[in-house]
């Protein structure tokens, strides 16, 4: 069996963005470990029969028997939210799954979130898993990771975070997305958007985050209560004292895919924003204000985003799927279960806080 033998679960507009990053993949890096697209799968037989004829997969299957095929040993899990943790507790029983990639967000409800957390403390979780928090892998974030981890930004004061669509305006897009217009935990803004906001926080400020208030806002006839078209919430950083904003939002005019990430400590800060995908922008004692073009100064060379392509995710999923397929090269994934978890932990405050109710129901 090749190291990646690759099975999808899922078919849908997100499949379709990693089967691309994939197939550049295998034609870039020629130091990359052999991968083979063996199974497509879906609970629809002619669209998993397509997705696999146009991808390059070799069979199309169920779930259950895609789960269950001995020549799989990847797996990436990019189906419905509801069913991202009852196909992740199924792959982990599965002997032949060794590597899973699974998107965000990681669980639908507090009570899954629940099952995950002593699965993990148990030991049940042990294979290598990587949550679908791409924006980590960003060339600017992980500059700037590395320089808040030498301690060069000092102690965390403050921060803000933004991650805005305005689709959701449109009536005709939702009425296509009904099933994406669930109370959080399982979807809304807070849960889809602010889930990768949430990550970046975790990653920088670590596992003592709190959100201490949160209020959606936006309604229409047609969306039911509950759903979050727009989050804004309040977090602290229990060890540092450090408080800061996130704001996630479907419904904000004028924006298309907008996240921005500000972060300031005792000796500097930092800025970071999809409107300039490649640049970090850093002011330090001593040093000023800075502008690190990331991709001029690491010399590589990416290949081109395919034709409408969200380009500006383009070389963050690159690298972070460069680095799932090695994992000799990189044996520690940041976005691990532990990271997805305590992501999710975050989400699940929220969704308590808007909507009190659901904690009546775990």
């Amino acid at each position: 069996m090749d190291p990646n033998s690759i099975g999808f679960i899922g078919v849908g507009g997100i499949a379709q963005v990693h089967a691309q990053v994939i197939q550049a993949l295998i034609k870039t890096y020629p130091d990359l470990p052999p991968l083979r697209l063996v199974a497509a799968s879906s609970r629809t037989a002619e669209k998993r029969a397509q997705f696999a004829n146009r991808f390059g997969f070799s069979r199309s299957l169920s779930p259950e028997d895609l789960l269950a095929s001995a020549d799989i040993n990847t797996l990436f899990i990019l189906g419905p939210n509801t069913m991202h943790v009852p196909y992740l507790e199924a792959a982990l029983e599965a002997p032949s799954n060794k590597s899973i990639y699974i998107e965000k967000p990681l669980c639908s409800s507090i009570a899954e979130t629940a099952r995950l957390w002593s699965k993990l403390d148990q030991g049940k979780a042990e294979k290598r898993i990587m949550l679908g928090f791409q924006n980590l892998y960003a060339l600017p974030i992980q500059q700037a990771l590395s320089m808040w981890q030498a301690g060069e930004f000092g102690q965390p004061i403050h921060f803000q975070v933004r991650y805005l669509h305005s689709g959701y305006l449109d009536p005709a897009y939702r009425l296509r997305r009904q099933t994406r217009l669930q109370p959080s935990p399982a979807d809304g803004a807070s849960a889809d958007l602010g889930s990768h906001a949430l990550s970046l926080l975790v990653a920088f400020l670590g596992a003592e985050l709190a959100v201490k208030a949160a209020q959606a806002s936006g309604s229409f006839p047609d969306v039911p209560p509950g759903s979050d078209l727009c989050l804004n919430a309040l977090l602290i950083d229990r060890t540092s004292g450090a408080a800061g904003t996130l704001t996630a939002s479907r419904v904000s005019a004028g924006t298309g895919d907008q996240l921005e990430f500000e972060l300031w400590g005792e000796k500097g800060s930092l800025r970071y924003s999809l409107e300039e995908p490649t640049i970090l922008r850093t002011t330090l004692e001593g040093k000023g204000m800075q502008t690190w073009d990331l991709l001029s100064s690491i010399g590589k060379i990416y290949p081109p985003a395919p034709e409408a392509f969200p380009k500006q995710h383009w070389i963050a999923l690159l690298e972070s799927h460069y680095r799932f397929f090695n994992p000799g090269k990189f044996p520690i994934l940041l976005p691990d279960l532990k990271h997805g978890l305590q992501v999710q932990d975050l989400v699940n405050q929220i969704a308590i806080l808007i909507n009190p109710a659901i904690a009546d129901r775990v």
